[in-house]
């Protein structure tokens, strides 16, 4: 699996109040926003095991 993002991530922080861009929504914001996602998203997998348990290997890099 291979998560593919920009710098555009760090741009942005995400506000749980507003997931969804209900206040203040911009096509910009949303992109970084999505971005910012997946590179959570991978550094979670890289950091507890989840896909080392399965035989694979996981790292995540700026």
């Amino acid at each position: 699996m291979v998560h593919v993002a920009s710098a555009t991530h760090r741009s942005v922080r995400l506000d749980p109040d507003d997931i969804g861009l209900e206040h203040g929504y911009s096509p910009v914001r949303a992109y970084a926003q999505s971005k910012l996602g997946m590179v959570a998203h991978a550094r979670w997998q890289a950091g507890n095991g989840a896909l080392t348990a399965r035989g694979s290997s996981a790292s995540a890099r700026e």
